[in-house]
Order: C-alpha cells, then sequence, then structure tokens
C-alpha cells in the first residue's frame, strides 16, 4: 500500500513526486474537458453522447486512486465555469440540471473503479471490461435515478436506452486499447 508523504522542502524526492502528481491530476481533469466537447446531441434526449467515459476508463488505469482527484478537479473546473461540460457548457447549475446525475456518476464511478482496479483479477482484458462495465453502470443509474428525481416522463428512453451500445462498444474499445498499451 502506497502512503502519502506531504512534500516538504527538506525532502526533494517527495516534493517532485507531490508536484508530479499534482500535474498528472491537472492534465487529466483538462481531457475529460476535452473529451466533454466530443459530443452528440440527440433529438429525443437532454443528456448528450460524449467521449467522457472512455477518457474516464484511461484515467483509472492511468491514475489509479488519483483519478478520483482529477475527477473532483474536472468537476470544480466545469462549475467554476470553465467551458469543461458537454456543449462547451460551464456552471454549478449543470449538477442540478438533466446531466447533474451523469457527472456526479462520474465521480462515484471513478471512486469504484479506482479502489477495484488495485485487484489483479481487474488487470486482465476479461476484467476490464467488467470494470469498466460495472463504471459505467453506476454513471448511467445515478444519471437516469437523476432524471426520475427530475420528473421526466421518459427517463429511460431518455436517459439510459440512447447509451447502451455506444457504451458497450466504448468499454470493449477501452479494454482493448489499455490491455495492449
Amino acid at each position: 500500500m502506497k502512503t502519502l508523504n506531504i512534500a516538504l522542502p527538506g525532502n526533494r524526492v517527495q516534493t517532485q513526486d507531490f508536484i508530479l502528481s499534482g500535474v498528472q491530476i491537472f492534465i487529466w481533469s483538462c481531457l475529460l474537458g476535452l473529451a466533454s466537447q466530443c459530443s452528440l446531441l440527440l433529438p429525443w434526449s437532454p443528456i448528450p453522447l460524449t467521449g467522457q467515459t472512455l477518457c474516464l476508463f484511461a484515467m483509472v488505469t492511468s491514475l489509479g486512486k488519483r483519478s478520483v482527484w482529477a475527477c473532483f478537479l474536472y468537476l470544480l473546473e466545469g462549475g467554476s465555469g470553465l467551458p469543461f461540460f458537454a456543449q462547451n457548457s460551464a456552471g454549478w447549475l449543470n449538477l442540478v440540471g438533466p446531466s447533474g446525475g451523469y457527472l456526479i456518476g462520474f465521480l462515484m464511478s471513478t471512486i469504484v473503479m479506482s479502489y477495484l482496479y488495485k485487484y489483479q483479477i481487474f488487470q486482465s482484458f476479461l476484467g476490464k471490461i467488467l470494470l469498466f462495465s460495472l463504471g459505467n453502470t453506476v454513471i448511467l443509474g445515478l444519471g437516469t435515478v437523476w432524471l426520475i428525481i427530475l420528473g421526466f416522463s421518459l427517463p429511460f428512453t431518455q436517459g439510459l436506452f440512447p447509451f447502451l451500445l455506444g457504451d458497450v462498444i466504448k468499454i470493449f474499445f477501452a479494454a482493448f486499447l489499455l490491455h495492449h498499451w
């Protein structure tokens, strides 16, 4: 188990590791923001299809538990006004609008996946498929529940079914790419 050592001025190696970790977290948060711009609006859904889940899978396998900080930073950046959410949107209202459940789902999914990824079973190709499927279920589940809470009349038709085929493709693509990387 790795421990986080506080970077002290006298300990140069720990300070460098701390700075490198911070830079990686920042870069991945920006990549999430960039991936959200790869989006496709569906006429029957208030939620766009985006490339964020693909980026999220790569981030978890790259950063491990630190990916939680990157996802949290992404939400802070977008909430604070940077155009990091889909369709160049920004602001805290995105977290309470139709996309809010999915955005919070990204964070919850990252927590679950980064915790489980440390186990050997999730290092294989099939393990990654299982891990990414579980993470995607968290995202879609929270997003759909949020649409129900907001009173959408067709939450499954608008917030779940349109994403299933694309998410299966992204899961297999990410598992293949990241396993052979």
